[in-house]
Order: structure tokens, then sequence, then C-alpha cells
């Protein structure tokens, strides 16, 4: 007969040291993912971050791929490359990536702001457009008033006449470069 007191005695003794195996899938995957908005980003920003060069060159490799299982494996490779990066240099990489992300997040929201005020300014109501313009205006002193009565004008005339929104377009571009 076995003494239970004796056996849990012994496995309260063992420490558990290390990760637990579902700590290190859940690692895993988020590494994988992370590969994932790698590989989305493209060739042009992968030049900026400091990848490793096996990393970097099985970036290259996965985007010549056109079979999907071959695409599947070549993202575990990755994830696996990522894995078996030292941690200084994936804590680098990261720390890149989430300054990316939060700068085009940024960005995308400027142009979202930049777009509704575009919208109000070219409103079909003129009180939403009067009380838009000081707003734009006071959004960036370097805004010239004439210019932009003169391109509201020219996109609601465009709008009326059923023309392509060219003068709408040029009124966002005078926004995006007129408001920081």
């Amino acid at each position: 007969m076995v003494n239970d007191s004796t056996w849990n005695a012994g496995a309260e003794s063992e420490s558990f040291e290390g990760k637990s195996r579902s700590h290190k899938k859940r690692e895993s995957t988020a590494l994988q993912k992370k590969g994932e908005e790698l590989v989305a980003l493209g060739p042009g920003i992968w030049k900026i971050l400091p990848l490793p060069m096996d990393l970097a060159a099985a970036l290259v490799e996965f985007k010549g791929m056109k079979n999907h299982e071959a695409k599947r494996r070549q993202m575990q490779y990755i994830g696996r490359l990522m894995r078996e990066t030292d941690e200084e240099a994936m804590q680098a990489l990261l720390s890149a990536l989430e300054g990316l992300q939060t700068t085009s997040r940024s960005e995308r929201d400027r142009l979202h702001r930049l777009e509704s005020l575009r919208d109000a300014l070219l409103s079909s109501e003129a009180s939403v457009r009067e009380s838009a313009l000081p707003e734009a205006l006071a959004a960036s002193p370097s805004l010239n008033q004439a210019r932009l009565r003169h391109l509201i004008e020219a996109a609601l005339a465009d709008r009326e006449k059923q023309r392509p929104p060219k003068h709408a377009r040029e009124l966002f571009r005078y926004l995006r470069e007129g408001i920081e």
C-alpha cells in the first residue's frame, strides 16, 4: 500500500521551472501573427525595420510564392525564425513595428478628420458649410480663405453639374497640405 502523504509531499517538493506548454503556444501564435503583419507591410517597409538577415530573406521568399500551402508553411517558418531570434533583437523589431503601426493609425485618423471636414465644407446645407469654414481656418492659419472658398464653390458646381469631383479632390489635397 502506498502512503498518500508521502506521494503528495514528493510532488510538492518539485518546483515547476519554465513556461507552460500553453504559454509557449500563445507566444508562438502571437509571433506568427506579427510575422503576418510584417508580410502585409511589404518590401518597402522591411528595409527600414531592424530585420535579421534570415528573416528578411524568408519574407522576400514568401512574397514570391503563389501556392497557398507553400505560403502557409513559409509563414510557419517565419514564425519559427522569429521565435529563434534573440530576445533583444526581437524586442527592437517589435517596438519598431509598433511604432510604425501607431504612426499609420494616427495618419489614418488624421485623414478621416480631413475627410469629415471636407464633407462638411461641401455639405448641401449652407449652414453646415458656413460653420465648417471657420473650423477649417482655425485648424490651420496658413489656409487662404479666398482659395478655400473658391475650391468649395468649384466642387459644389462640379457636383451640381454631375461632373467628376476634380475640385473636391483638390480641396482635400489643399486641406491635407495646410492642416498638420
